[in-house]
Protein backbone atom coordinates (compact mmCIF):
# COMPACT_ATOMS: atom_id res chain seq x y z
CA UNK A 1 0.00 0.00 0.00
CA UNK A 2 1.48 3.33 -1.05
CA UNK A 3 1.99 6.20 1.36
CA UNK A 4 -0.40 8.30 -0.74
CA UNK A 5 -3.02 5.59 -0.23
CA UNK A 6 -2.39 5.61 3.53
CA UNK A 7 -2.73 9.40 3.65
CA UNK A 8 -5.99 9.27 1.71
CA UNK A 9 -7.37 6.55 3.99
CA UNK A 10 -6.52 8.58 7.08
CA UNK A 11 -8.12 11.70 5.61
CA UNK A 12 -11.23 9.79 4.56
CA UNK A 13 -11.41 8.21 8.00
CA UNK A 14 -11.38 11.67 9.55
CA UNK A 15 -14.11 12.81 7.19
CA UNK A 16 -16.28 9.79 8.03
CA UNK A 17 -15.77 10.35 11.75
CA UNK A 18 -17.03 13.93 11.58
CA UNK A 19 -13.83 15.39 13.03
CA UNK A 20 -12.44 16.83 9.80
CA UNK A 21 -11.76 20.21 11.42
CA UNK A 22 -9.46 18.70 14.02
CA UNK A 23 -5.77 19.13 13.00
CA UNK A 24 -3.67 16.07 12.40
CA UNK A 25 -1.65 14.90 15.38
CA UNK A 26 -4.10 15.90 18.10
CA UNK A 27 -4.10 12.79 20.23
CA UNK A 28 -4.89 12.24 23.89
CA UNK A 29 -3.42 9.02 25.19
CA UNK A 30 -1.56 9.26 28.47
CA UNK A 31 0.09 5.86 28.07
CA UNK A 32 1.64 6.60 24.66
CA UNK A 33 2.36 10.25 25.41
CA UNK A 34 4.30 9.34 28.53
CA UNK A 35 6.51 6.98 26.52
CA UNK A 36 7.14 9.54 23.80
CA UNK A 37 8.03 12.28 26.28
CA UNK A 38 10.80 10.19 27.83
CA UNK A 39 13.22 10.34 24.87
CA UNK A 40 13.72 11.44 21.27
CA UNK A 41 13.04 8.02 19.73
CA UNK A 42 9.27 8.27 19.55
CA UNK A 43 8.98 6.71 16.08
CA UNK A 44 11.00 3.66 17.10
CA UNK A 45 9.25 3.33 20.44
CA UNK A 46 5.79 3.53 18.87
CA UNK A 47 6.70 0.87 16.30
CA UNK A 48 8.22 -1.46 18.89
CA UNK A 49 5.26 -0.95 21.20
CA UNK A 50 2.99 -2.07 18.36
CA UNK A 51 5.11 -5.25 18.19
CA UNK A 52 6.10 -4.59 14.57
CA UNK A 53 9.46 -5.07 12.92
CA UNK A 54 10.75 -2.49 10.46
CA UNK A 55 9.89 -4.80 7.57
CA UNK A 56 6.33 -5.28 8.87
CA UNK A 57 5.87 -1.56 9.42
CA UNK A 58 7.28 -0.87 5.95
CA UNK A 59 4.65 -3.13 4.38
CA UNK A 60 1.87 -1.39 6.30
CA UNK A 61 3.12 2.10 5.44
CA UNK A 62 4.12 1.33 1.86
CA UNK A 63 7.66 2.62 2.31
CA UNK A 64 11.08 0.97 2.59
CA UNK A 65 12.59 -0.40 5.83
CA UNK A 66 15.56 1.91 5.20
CA UNK A 67 13.26 4.94 5.27
CA UNK A 68 11.85 3.77 8.59
CA UNK A 69 15.39 3.31 9.92
CA UNK A 70 16.13 6.93 9.01
CA UNK A 71 12.90 8.10 10.64
CA UNK A 72 13.92 6.34 13.85
CA UNK A 73 17.68 6.94 14.09
CA UNK A 74 18.67 9.92 12.00
CA UNK A 75 17.92 12.97 14.12
CA UNK A 76 18.48 15.33 11.19
CA UNK A 77 15.98 13.31 9.14
CA UNK A 78 13.18 13.36 11.71
CA UNK A 79 12.07 16.85 10.74
CA UNK A 80 11.10 15.37 7.37
CA UNK A 81 8.91 12.60 8.83
CA UNK A 82 5.41 13.12 7.39
CA UNK A 83 2.49 13.61 9.75
CA UNK A 84 0.59 10.71 8.21
CA UNK A 85 3.33 8.32 9.34
CA UNK A 86 3.09 9.57 12.91
CA UNK A 87 -0.71 9.15 12.77
CA UNK A 88 -0.28 5.62 11.40
CA UNK A 89 2.05 4.73 14.29
CA UNK A 90 -0.57 5.90 16.76
CA UNK A 91 -3.28 3.96 14.97
CA UNK A 92 -1.37 0.66 14.94
CA UNK A 93 -1.09 1.08 18.71
CA UNK A 94 -4.85 1.40 18.98
CA UNK A 95 -4.79 5.13 19.69
CA UNK A 96 -8.07 6.45 18.25
CA UNK A 97 -8.31 9.51 20.48
CA UNK A 98 -8.37 11.96 17.59
CA UNK A 99 -11.83 10.56 16.75
CA UNK A 100 -13.24 12.09 19.94
CA UNK A 101 -13.23 12.01 23.73
CA UNK A 102 -14.71 8.51 23.90
CA UNK A 103 -11.49 7.12 22.43
CA UNK A 104 -9.16 8.93 24.81
CA UNK A 105 -6.50 6.59 26.25
CA UNK A 106 -7.56 3.66 24.07
CA UNK A 107 -4.68 1.26 23.47
CA UNK A 108 -3.80 -2.22 22.26
CA UNK A 109 -2.61 -4.42 25.11
CA UNK A 110 0.77 -6.06 24.58
CA UNK A 111 -0.01 -9.37 26.26
CA UNK A 112 -3.05 -10.28 24.15
CA UNK A 113 -3.13 -7.55 21.42
CA UNK A 114 -6.69 -6.64 22.35
CA UNK A 115 -8.08 -3.12 22.15
CA UNK A 116 -8.94 -1.50 25.48
CA UNK A 117 -11.30 1.48 25.32
CA UNK A 118 -13.72 3.38 27.52
CA UNK A 119 -16.56 1.84 25.51
CA UNK A 120 -16.22 -1.51 27.23
CA UNK A 121 -15.19 -2.88 30.63
CA UNK A 122 -13.15 -5.59 28.93
CA UNK A 123 -10.59 -5.53 26.15
CA UNK A 124 -11.75 -6.92 22.84
CA UNK A 125 -10.37 -7.79 19.43
CA UNK A 126 -11.65 -5.51 16.65
CA UNK A 127 -14.06 -8.13 15.33
CA UNK A 128 -15.65 -8.49 18.76
CA UNK A 129 -16.06 -4.74 18.93
CA UNK A 130 -17.69 -4.66 15.50
CA UNK A 131 -20.00 -7.50 16.54
CA UNK A 132 -20.88 -5.73 19.78
CA UNK A 133 -21.57 -2.46 17.97
CA UNK A 134 -23.67 -4.31 15.40
CA UNK A 135 -25.80 -5.86 18.17
CA UNK A 136 -26.15 -2.47 19.81
CA UNK A 137 -27.14 -0.95 16.47
CA UNK A 138 -29.70 -3.70 15.85
CA UNK A 139 -31.17 -3.19 19.32
CA UNK A 140 -31.26 0.56 18.77
CA UNK A 141 -33.02 0.14 15.42
CA UNK A 142 -35.52 -2.27 17.02
CA UNK A 143 -36.25 0.22 19.79
CA UNK A 144 -36.56 2.98 17.20
CA UNK A 145 -39.12 0.97 15.22
CA UNK A 146 -41.10 0.32 18.41
CA UNK A 147 -41.07 4.01 19.28
CA UNK A 148 -42.11 4.91 15.75
CA UNK A 149 -45.02 2.46 15.96
CA UNK A 150 -46.07 3.97 19.30
CA UNK A 151 -45.79 7.43 17.80
CA UNK A 152 -48.05 6.44 14.90
CA UNK A 153 -50.62 5.02 17.32
CA UNK A 154 -50.55 8.20 19.39
CA UNK A 155 -50.85 10.31 16.25
CA UNK A 156 -53.87 8.30 15.11
CA UNK A 157 -55.44 8.71 18.56
CA UNK A 158 -54.80 12.46 18.47
CA UNK A 159 -56.42 12.70 15.05
CA UNK A 160 -59.42 10.67 16.28
CA UNK A 161 -59.84 12.94 19.32
CA UNK A 162 -59.47 16.04 17.16
CA UNK A 163 -62.26 14.76 14.89
CA UNK A 164 -64.45 14.05 17.90
CA UNK A 165 -63.74 17.52 19.24
CA UNK A 166 -64.70 19.05 15.89
CA UNK A 167 -67.96 17.06 15.84
CA UNK A 168 -68.68 18.13 19.42
CA UNK A 169 -68.16 21.78 18.51
CA UNK A 170 -70.53 21.45 15.55
CA UNK A 171 -73.17 19.78 17.73
CA UNK A 172 -72.68 22.44 20.39
CA UNK A 173 -73.22 25.20 17.83
CA UNK A 174 -76.34 23.47 16.55
CA UNK A 175 -77.69 23.09 20.09
CA UNK A 176 -76.88 26.73 20.85
CA UNK A 177 -78.80 27.81 17.77
CA UNK A 178 -81.78 25.61 18.76
CA UNK A 179 -81.75 26.99 22.29
CA UNK A 180 -81.68 30.54 20.91
CA UNK A 181 -84.65 29.72 18.67
CA UNK A 182 -86.63 28.26 21.58
CA UNK A 183 -85.81 31.21 23.82
CA UNK A 184 -86.88 33.63 21.11
CA UNK A 185 -90.14 31.68 20.60
CA UNK A 186 -90.81 31.70 24.32
CA UNK A 187 -90.25 35.46 24.44
CA UNK A 188 -92.69 36.01 21.60
CA UNK A 189 -95.27 33.79 23.30
CA UNK A 190 -94.85 35.68 26.56
CA UNK A 191 -95.35 38.93 24.70
CA UNK A 192 -98.40 37.38 23.04
CA UNK A 193 -97.06 38.19 19.62
CA UNK A 194 -97.68 34.61 18.57
CA UNK A 195 -100.22 32.06 19.74
CA UNK A 196 -99.04 28.44 20.16
CA UNK A 197 -101.39 26.16 18.28
CA UNK A 198 -99.92 22.91 19.43
CA UNK A 199 -98.65 22.22 22.92
CA UNK A 200 -95.62 20.26 21.76
CA UNK A 201 -94.30 23.30 19.88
Amino acid sequence: MSKRRIKNLVKQSLVNSGFVKQPFGEFSNFFLDSIISQNDFQYRDLRVLANLSRDEMAKIAGISPETIRRYENDMSYQARVPKWYYILLRLVNGDLSFYGDKWTNAKIQNHDRKLKTSYSQKAVVPMEMVSSYNRAALNARHELREEQAKSKQLQAKVEFLENELTQSRIQNEQLSQRVAQLENRKRLIDERKIIPLFSHQ
